[in-house]
């Protein structure tokens, strides 16, 4: 429920903690790739929301940030880009049509770019 920063950690700077966790544990393998991209997420929407604090939204643009998340985990990820969306310009970038096609069901534009071989 939470991500800890510690930069004099020699585990790494950022720890998770959780109502299921003993101690924090390091944001580090051997977390699996989709959790380690989901805290990831969370931080640079928490950044965000701070460098631009009470003046204009800064876009956010991200890459292929859902690609290694579970089906569950995909869809509330997405849900919360669509809130995000409501309040600041959202670039979300993917190569996976499906994706493309599940965040069009959630108000979102969609460009095509080019074609696969």
């Amino acid at each position: 429920d939470r991500i800890l920063a510690d930069d004099t950690r020699t585990d790494g700077p950022f720890q998770l903690r959780g109502p299921s966790l003993a101690d924090p544990i390091p944001l580090a393998p051997p977390l699996s790739t989709g959790t380690l991209e989901q805290a990831y997420l969370a931080l640079r929407l928490a950044i965000v929301d701070h460098l631009d604090e009470g003046q204009e939204r800064l876009p956010l643009v991200l890459d292929e940030v859902l690609v290694n998340w579970d089906e569950a985990r995909r869809s509330r990820g997405m849900d919360a880009l669509a809130a995000v969306a409501e309040t600041r310009q959202v670039f979300l970038f993917t190569c996976h049509p499906e994706m493309a096609d599940a965040m069009a069901t959630r108000g979102a534009r969609v460009l095509t770019i080019g074609s696969g071989p």
